[in-house]
């Protein structure tokens, strides 16, 4: 491999670079403090253009925004012009994409723990309710599914 430090490689000469590595290292390579948002953004443009993959360029954009590292303003000067990129689609496609399903997965979640959660009640409550009829702790556990020590507990 070859060795370079990206600092001292101006990165306007590779703003539009057919090499993906180039472009998602915009950030990394020389420029001025003014440029950093025309910086990232061809940096997400070139990464929209060159890789197909989504899940790939989820990955890559994070890495393009950790190294930019855009100030709040900065940042929402970028989302400004991203609104006007060609390329909005397919800067912003995969994070959304990305976000949905983190919601969909985190939903998904809650819904199972919520269920487990009532069953555990329920449970409980049966168990409560055996225990005022007088029935062994050893049954109970075995129609509730309870622990005969999570019974116990009941108890006292």
């Amino acid at each position: 491999f070859i060795a370079c430090d990206l600092g001292e490689i101006p990165a306007a000469q590779h703003l539009t670079s057919r090499n993906i590595v180039a472009r998602i290292n915009l950030p990394n390579m020389r420029h001025e403090p003014d440029q950093r948002v025309e910086i990232c953004l061809r940096a997400q443009e070139g990464l929209a253009q060159l890789e197909p993959d989504p899940n790939k360029r989820i990955k890559y954009i994070d890495f393009i925004a950790q190294y930019a590292r855009l100030s709040e303003a900065e940042q929402a000067r970028y989302e400004e012009c991203i609104e006007q990129s060609s390329y909005k689609e397919d800067i912003m496609g995969p994070v959304q994409q990305a976000i949905e399903n983190g919601i969909r997965q985190g939903f998904q979640q809650g819904m199972q723990q919520g269920m487990q959660q009532g069953e555990y009640k329920k449970a409980i409550e049966m168990a409560k309710a055996l225990l005022s009829k007088g029935m062994n702790i050893s049954d109970i556990s075995e129609i509730s599914g309870l622990s005969e020590e999570e019974i116990r507990r009941l108890v006292h």
